[in-house]
């Protein structure tokens, strides 16, 4: 009994250590599309011009997601020559013309610019919340997570992304009824942005779920308990 019990709770654990993978893809929109260079944009993944699959079904995200990647779409047109080997810095979004708690950077850049190109950028231990709205900046490759967020000279979050911002020439898609502070940034000072156009992109994210280790501790105590229990 006691065998079958502790490969039952190792099943479990395996089960719990695995996770659902989401792709999270910019719909075509209901107008034109356009090309330009921009400082970066602000969306939740959840909102409405945004299609979310698993295993290439229609699904919902959970409340709290892990991301992978970010996969940006080059602009159609433009300068070959411009801005490339970009990261992204991720902010939550702020009402006061700033930008909000640094959330994380990209591992990687961009890459060469190449008219009509893409770029997947990935991310380690950055967890965002489904129904919140972040800010995605493209930052310079010598950026890091500690020159974005290092304070102590009396600097703000503002001035250390400035410090570091570039632009880069995305596609974008027009949408309809963007919410309130949804869209793309057309200067660094975070005080205009165009509200009806997001960057077609794509989020890569899994569900957030315990460490296997963690997992499979509380698993193992779980049982130890039940066991405990059953020869009292």
């Amino acid at each position: 009994m006691i065998k079958n019990s502790l490969i039952s709770l190792v099943l479990a654990s395996a089960a719990l250590a695995g996770a659902t993978e989401y792709t999270t893809v910019t719909d075509s929109g209901t107008g034109t599309t356009g090309n330009g260079g921009y400082y970066g944009w602000c969306s939740k993944l959840t909102d409405t011009f945004y299609t979310t699959t698993s295993e290439g079904e229609s699904a919902t995200l959970p409340d709290s997601v892990s991301l992978t990647s970010i996969t940006v779409n080059f602009a159609t047109s433009g300068d070959s020559g411009a801005n490339s080997n970009l990261k992204i810095a991720i902010y939550e979004y702020s009402e006061d013309g700033t930008v909000g708690s640094f959330v994380g950077l990209s591992d990687n850049t961009t890459g060469t610019w190449t008219t009509g190109g893409t770029a997947t950028l990935t991310f380690t231990d950055v967890t965002l919340s489904s129904d919140t709205q972040y800010q995605f900046f493209f930052v310079t490759e010598s950026a890091t997570a500690e020159a974005l967020t290092d304070t102590s000279s009396g600097s703000t979050l503002l001035s250390n992304y400035q410090a570091y911002s570039s632009t880069l020439r995305l596609a974008v898609t027009q949408q309809s009824s963007l919410p309130s502070g949804d869209g793309t940034y057309t200067n660094n000072s975070v005080s205009g942005w165009e509200g009806m156009y997001i960057p077609q992109v794509t989020y890569a994210t899994t569900a957030s779920v315990p460490e296997p280790a963690t997992a499979t501790l509380g698993l193992l105590a779980l049982g130890a308990l039940a066991l405990r229990r059953r020869r009292a």
